[in-house]
C-alpha cells in the first residue's frame, strides 16, 4: 500500500477505507484480522514481560 500524506483528510479517509475493507475481507474468508493479530501479539508480549523490581 502506498498512500500520500496522512495529515490530509482525504488521504486518511482512503487509508481507513482500505484497512476496513481488508478487515471485512478477512472476516468473510475466515482469516485472522489485523485487530485479532494485534491483540494476540500484545497478549503474548504481556506473558513474556518480566516485571522490574
Amino acid at each position: 500500500m502506498n498512500f500520500g500524506n496522512p495529515e490530509k483528510e482525504e488521504i486518511m479517509g482512503q487509508f481507513a477505507g482500505v484497512i476496513n475493507g481488508m478487515i471485512e475481507a478477512c472476516e468473510i474468508l475466515d482469516y485472522p484480522s489485523f485487530q485479532e493479530m494485534y491483540l494476540y501479539i500484545m497478549k503474548q508480549m504481556e506473558k513474556e514481560l518480566i516485571p522490574l523490581q
